[in-house]
């Protein structure tokens, strides 16, 4: 995540690297983007497991937590959660989804997403004009995940 994010804001000329929490909104108030280097603040608030259930969907939930998203975006490669017929679920509960089984997150994101109270938008990365659908938390195509 480290190393995606120095390339992130490498190749941007609006991100700006930030290693802690408080940076955030002072980058924001310089109307950038803060693209945050997870390392550094995961050290300070070392409260996930250090085993291979923990990826980097669940440190974006946790780091959500930690700032009081209402939403967190997982970007992948597929357009969100497939149901066993092939088609798109554009909404789902995480009880529902915890019966299901699914790869497309690893499952320690889902329990902090239902614990934490966070919705979860999974959409896919090759289509960001669907970005704004799910911000807005719009119907859209792409997967919305909500906590009750």
């Amino acid at each position: 995540m480290e190393l995606y994010g120095i390339y992130l804001a490498s190749h941007h000329s609006c991100a700006i690297e930030v290693y802690s929490l408080a940076e955030i909104d002072k980058v924001l108030d310089q109307g950038k983007i803060p693209v945050l280097l997870p390392y550094r603040t995961l050290r300070v608030y070392d409260a996930l497991p250090h085993s291979w259930s923990v990826t980097s969907d669940s440190i974006a939930v946790y780091l959500g937590r930690l700032l009081g998203s209402e939403l967190v975006i997982l970007s992948k490669p597929i357009d969100g959660i497939i149901d066993k017929r092939r088609g798109l679920i554009r909404t789902i509960s995480c009880r529902d989804l915890s019966r299901e089984k699914m790869l497309v997150m690893d499952k320690f994101a889902l329990e902090l997403a239902c614990k934490y109270k966070i919705k979860l938008a999974i959409l896919n990365a090759f289509k960001p004009w669907v970005l704004e659908d799910a911000v807005r938390m719009k119907t859209g195509d792409y997967t919305l995940i909500l906590p009750e």
